[in-house]
C-alpha cells in the first residue's frame, strides 16, 4: 500500500489545533502529547470495532446473567 503522507497533512493540522485549543491547558505542560496519541487510537479502535458493536451488546446480554464472577476469567 503507498500512502501518501502529504495528503494526510490537513488531518494533522487540525487535529494539533483542536489539541493545542481544547487539551493543552487541561494536562501538565508538555504532557499533552501523552495522552493525545493514546485518545487517536483509542478513538480508531472504536471506529473499527463499530460494525460489531450491536451483536457485542446482544451477546454480552444473553451471558451477562449466566456468569456471576467474571474476575476469574480476566485475570490469569
Amino acid at each position: 500500500m503507498n500512502l501518501n503522507t502529504q495528503s494526510l497533512q490537513p488531518i494533522k493540522n487540525f487535529l494539533w489545533t483542536v489539541v493545542n485549543d481544547v487539551v493543552v491547558n487541561t494536562y501538565q505542560k508538555g504532557k499533552y502529547k501523552d495522552v493525545f496519541l493514546p485518545m487517536v487510537v483509542i478513538r480508531r479502535l472504536d471506529l473499527l470495532l463499530e460494525p460489531t458493536n450491536a451483536q457485542v451488546l446482544t451477546t454480552f446480554k444473553e451471558y451477562k446473567s449466566k456468569l456471576q464472577n467474571l474476575d476469574s476469567l480476566l485475570t490469569n
